[in-house]
């Protein structure tokens, strides 16, 4: 993977602006779809158990569609960049992908702009400014992951596939420390709550820890990996694949989840769930790093 963001030939920016023509096509076309030409009755469920339009669960359908098309990009670009690797590689040559971050800058313009109309000028009702804005925002959030994985695919191979493995033992902390709101909704009692929180963590945890020590001692000459990549690989697990999972998946019609399902509903406790996980992605790589030396 070429690690630099703005290089100085030609060809590269000519890579990269195919990419990005190609993702934001990808982007604009599904969001065609769900807003604009799909039964929004089905996609995002109005007046299901009483929601309207333009309550808080669907309105967190609307940006959850950011979400469930950035995983159809992982998916879709990890599979173009591994088959574009492998092909070169039958010719003995090395395949590069264009820089992923250069991908996303020069997909911004695009799919923000082709968003926002599509969400604000088509089919009925219309999504009013602020809402339009939060699906681009979502959009262009889930974009960086996906296509930062995407580009790894083309020539990381195993060292992949174990940084997603460990990368996964964060999942249960993404999903499962909010449990501890649950019993201020009524859902929970607090000891069920704080046990699903703490216990999930902790084999999440355990799974990491067990994966990076097998890779370590067993399997020399891998590469560690960083703790921006595990990162990247649990939020892309949490965040891109199971909502797209549950959209393609969960029931005998598709239709976004509600962010309850993947999200606290406090901002605060979403915000210390993801500084908890940043602290564990920085501890497994310090261990790592310690194990491998």
């Amino acid at each position: 993977m070429s690690y630099h963001l703005f290089p100085a030939n030609r060809p590269a920016y000519i890579g990269a602006g195919i990419a990005a023509l190609a993702v934001s096509g990808i982007v604009i076309r599904l969001f065609y779809y769900w807003f604009a030409q799909a039964d929004r009755y089905v996609i995002f469920l109005y007046n299901h158990a009483g929601a309207t339009p333009f309550d808080d669960r669907t309105v967190s359908r609307y940006w959850m569609s950011g979400l469930v098309t950035g995983g159809i990009v992982l998916v879709g670009y990890s599979g173009i960049n591994w088959l574009l690797g492998r092909l070169c590689g039958l010719f003995y040559k090395k395949y590069t992908p264009p820089h992923w971050g250069l991908v996303w800058l020069l997909s911004v313009l695009p799919v923000s702009v082709g968003i926002f109309w599509i969400t604000t000028q088509l089919n009925q009702p219309t999504l009013p400014p602020m809402l339009a804005g939060g699906c681009v925002a979502a959009m262009l959030l889930a974009l960086g992951p996906a296509l930062y994985l995407g580009s790894m695919t083309a020539q990381a191979g195993a060292d992949l596939v174990w940084l997603l493995l460990v990368g996964a033992g964060l999942t249960p902390a993404l999903l499962l420390l909010r449990a501890v709101e649950l019993p201020g909704q009524g859902i929970l009692s607090p000891v069920t709550a704080y046990g699903i929180a703490i216990g999930g963590t902790g084999l999440g945890l355990v799974w990491s820890i067990v994966l990076i020590r097998v890779q370590s001692r067993w399997l020399t000459g891998s590469r560690p990996g960083r703790a921006g990549q595990f990162l990247a690989a649990g939020v892309s697990i949490s965040y891109l694949l199971l909502p797209l999972t549950h959209y393609l998946f969960a029931s005998s019609i598709r239709y976004m989840s509600v962010a309850a399902n993947f999200f606290a509903r406090s901002w605060l406790l979403q915000g210390v769930v993801f500084l908890i996980v940043i602290g564990v992605a920085f501890g497994l790589e310090r261990l790592q790093q310690h194990w491998i030396s």
